[in-house]
């Protein structure tokens, strides 16, 4: 059976993410890229090669305003003018990313805690110590949408997922004075706060395409098997396209925040431009609070189940003790609790079906993919650390951020 002209496109290398530079100036690699995929739309078939065709224009200059705000940033002393040119692109997509984040929320999503991990030599006691640093606290190294002078709440869909951000060592190899000195809380977002949403992976939006015009024709299979129900590329024909047709509309702005970086450097990396400036679009926001986005530092899943997703939420403005009144409005969080404790309770062998009943309803990934010595490697998420702080927590009330 051949392929759908969509599913041609989403299986194609020109819709692989992350990409990376290969040494190219950004903007240069950025502008050929850009016109390449616009090529490719040009002559994408079907029913949303041609839903699509009329968002050419809007599409052009999403792009074009993502080329003028990182010369600006490159060349100016500051984000201001950056940040209006970016703008202008956004404002054209508008009900292309807020279709996309509303799709996302019911289905991707759904039912999902928000976690955040810190490390302390210092036990950690109070739950405004897992919120983001204060104003004027020493700063850390730049991060991928870090601003300068201004913290930044950053959370993730799964302890591992944060564990991979933070870039600590295999949990194995952590001895159990180390595993005392990393902490975890779960948080809770407030209902109906808009997040810019890039978080459904275009891998995940192949595999979703093939299990429907291959398995589910072919074989008759049940979209609960596959765990479609919780992908936004749903049954209904007419949907499925309005969504993909959205999502390629505002696709440009995932390329630009999701360019891998190329080894380390001390100074600036090209590759953060783009979501640092998006970053300041969100602070100067008053739609959104935040950035919601698919992990860059994980393999690819294997289910629609195990999506790595980033949350990063900019302090709007310098409250009390020196956090953000605004974020601390529009979250709750549980006290810390140290891996290490969690270690030493063993309670996976105190889990009943009511924890299980829970772990279902929040899409708890299946299966963690990393690599290890070229190798790819497969391994059961339930039974292992991450695993068992998430269950923990997700038994804990959240309560709001203390003042200090």
């Amino acid at each position: 059976m051949q392929a759908s002209p969509i599913m041609q496109l989403f299986e194609s290398d020109l819709m692989v993410l992350p990409k990376a530079l290969g040494g190219t100036d950004v903007r240069i690699f950025l502008q050929a890229f850009f016109e390449r995929y616009q090529r490719g739309l040009d002559d994408l078939g079907g029913e949303v090669g041609r839903a699509v065709r009329p968002k050419r224009t809007l599409i052009l200059l999403l792009c074009k305003s993502i080329i003028s705000a990182l010369t600006a940033a490159v060349d100016g002393v500051s984000f201001e003018p950056a940040i209006q040119l970016l703008d202008e692109g956004l404002e054209v997509v508008r009900e292309d990313l807020l279709h996309v984040a509303r799709k996302n929320e019911h289905t991707v999503i759904k039912g999902q805690s928000l976690y955040r991990l810190r490390r302390s030599p210092d036990k950690l006691r109070h739950r405004r110590e897992m919120f983001h640093a204060p104003f004027g606290a020493r700063e850390s190294a730049p991060t991928r949408y870090s601003l300068r002078h201004s913290p930044c709440l950053y959370l993730a869909n799964s302890i591992y997922t944060c564990w991979t951000e933070c870039r600590l060592p295999d949990i194995e190899s952590c001895t159990p004075v180390r595993l005392r000195e990393i902490y975890a809380s779960r948080f809770e977002l407030k209902p109906n706060t808009k997040v810019l949403d890039m978080c459904y992976p275009p891998w995940a939006v192949s595999m979703a395409l093939r299990n429907y015009e291959e398995d589910m024709k072919i074989l008759g299979l049940d979209l609960e098997k596959f765990g479609l129900a919780e992908s936004p590329i749903g049954p209904d024909a007419e949907d499925r396209a309005q969504y993909l047709t959205s999502y390629l509309t505002v696709w440009p702005i995932s390329l630009a925040i999701s360019l891998l970086v190329q080894g380390e450097s001390d100074g600036k990396k090209p590759e953060y431009v783009i979501p640092q400036i998006l970053m300041a679009w969100v602070q100067k926001s008053t739609d959104f609070a935040g950035i919601r986005y698919f992990s860059t530092r994980e393999c690819a899943g294997n289910s629609n189940y195990d999506y790595a997703i980033d949350y990063a939420f900019p302090a709007k403005s310098s409250g009390r003790g020196g956090r953000c009144d605004f974020l601390r409005s529009i979250f709750r969080c549980t006290k810390p609790l140290a891996f290490g404790a969690i270690q030493e309770a063993d309670i996976t062998k105190h889990l009943g079906p009511e924890n299980f009943t829970l772990a279902e309803s929040k899409f708890r990934r299946y299966i963690i993919v990393y690599e290890k010595h070229g190798i790819q490697h497969f391994d059961h998420y339930y039974g292992t650390l991450y695993c068992n702080m998430e269950y923990h927590l997700d038994d804990l009330d959240p309560e709001a951020i203390e003042d200090r």
